[in-house]
């Protein structure tokens, strides 16, 4: 598995690994694809979830949570990559 880090991975794009989601609200809830475990993402997860499709970077996604909440870079990095690190290593997601 790839780690997410500040230097030289903005361009990997993350993709979703399951089809087993759906927004409950404004937070998504997705079910891993053993069906053992449901996982429940804030508004902001949920935010980058619906970004990891392959077709945005991790650059797009740091960009839409400044965009969207106001945030500094730093700090909407610092959150995408602990996010994204957690979803990959429950095989939720791939950063390719």
């Amino acid at each position: 598995m790839r780690r997410v880090s500040a230097t030289g991975k903005v361009d990997l794009k993350p993709i979703r690994k399951t089809e087993m989601w759906r927004p409950e609200g404004d937070k998504i809830v997705i079910i891993d694809d053993n069906a053992t475990y449901i996982h429940v993402l804030n508004v902001t997860a949920s935010l980058v979830w619906k970004l990891s499709d392959g077709k945005h970077t991790i650059r797009d996604v740091v960009k839409a949570l400044t965009d969207e909440y106001g945030v500094s870079e730093e700090e909407a990095w610092n959150d995408v990559s602990e996010l994204l690190q957690g979803l990959a290593e429950k095989k939720l997601i791939s950063l390719e």
